[in-house]
């Protein structure tokens, strides 16, 4: 089953080279960068209140303006019936275990990972969500 992925993170390197590596996964349908929170989180919106919202999110932890736990908290005030079909992993180049503790308060979590995503994490994650 094919899957479209968003993609979260103020790095644009890390934006790159996540889009090669989902991009070349073989559940991965489209693939979507997004620098800014703010931007990711109002085309969010806009799929969930459509129906349309469904795939993997990978939501980097650490980034100005808004971080990751900002961006949930605001993910959380949509309806948890139209985020329903939506994968939240959180992704940190950080290894600070309160942030993997303070991630699994959040219901639309799924999961916490460390950067880079690898060909064999998108495996693993390709398998559960199919």
């Amino acid at each position: 089953m094919k899957t479209d992925f968003i993609l979260i993170d103020d790095d644009p390197v890390f934006n790159f080279l996540h889009e090669k590596i989902v991009g070349a996964c073989p559940c991965s349908r489209q693939v979507v960068a997004y620098e800014s929170p703010t931007e990711a989180l109002n085309q969010i919106k806009g799929l969930a209140d459509s129906g349309e919202l469904s795939g993997v999110i990978f939501l980097d932890v650490k980034m100005p303006v808004m971080n990751g736990f900002q961006f949930l908290a605001q993910l959380e005030k949509i309806s948890l019936d139209k985020l329903k079909n939506a994968h939240v992993y959180m992704l940190t180049s950080s290894m600070d275990e309160g942030d993997r503790i303070k991630a699994k308060s959040y219901s639309v979590v799924k999961g916490f990972l460390n950067k880079p995503l690898t060909d064999d994490m998108m495996a693993k994650l390709c398998a559960s969500v199919a």
